[in-house]
């Protein structure tokens, strides 16, 4: 796992200690999340949930990755540009849409001196980040986990 202010290759990550849940729900302060950072909250040993303010609204997801089900709280992030990079095999992808918006496969396919008739070199994988509902009530944010939805596709 990462420490409390932990620093990735593009950007912060935010280990949030202070939460409740409620069944399907979560409620955070506010005034605990980081602005610059994507924030992390770990639920259990395997389930964790990504906050991030993106032009002033909060965005909450899943951070296990749809491609294969890595930690995306292990990979990068890049506060600038709003991606999250997976920490196994590379897929990035964007916080706003929740779209996969780099195949890293692309790279290393081009090599190959003789390439398959199924090679496209501007495929990219229809995996979509899941994100979950937000409201935010005074300093209170609500984070409703029965229910997610896929990015765009």
């Amino acid at each position: 796992m990462f420490s409390k202010t932990p620093s990735n290759s593009f950007g912060k990550m935010h280990l949030v200690a202070c939460c409740s849940r409620h069944r399907e729900s979560i409620s955070i302060k506010a005034s605990e999340l980081w602005d610059d950072a994507l924030n992390v909250v770990q639920l259990d040993d395997v389930f964790m949930v990504g906050i991030c303010r993106i032009d002033n609204e909060y965005i909450a997801y899943d951070l296990v990755c749809p491609h294969h089900g890595a930690n995306l709280g292990e990979g990068s992030y890049d506060g600038r540009n709003f991606h999250i990079r997976c920490p196994w095999h590379g897929y990035t992808y964007d916080l706003k849409t929740g779209n996969c918006i780099r195949n890293p496969n692309i790279e290393g396919l081009s090599l190959l001196r003789t390439r398959s008739k199924f090679y496209e070199p501007a495929l990219i994988p229809k995996h979509c980040l899941k994100f979950f509902e937000v409201s935010v009530e005074k300093d209170v944010i609500k984070i409703d986990l029965s229910v997610g939805t896929l990015g765009e596709l």
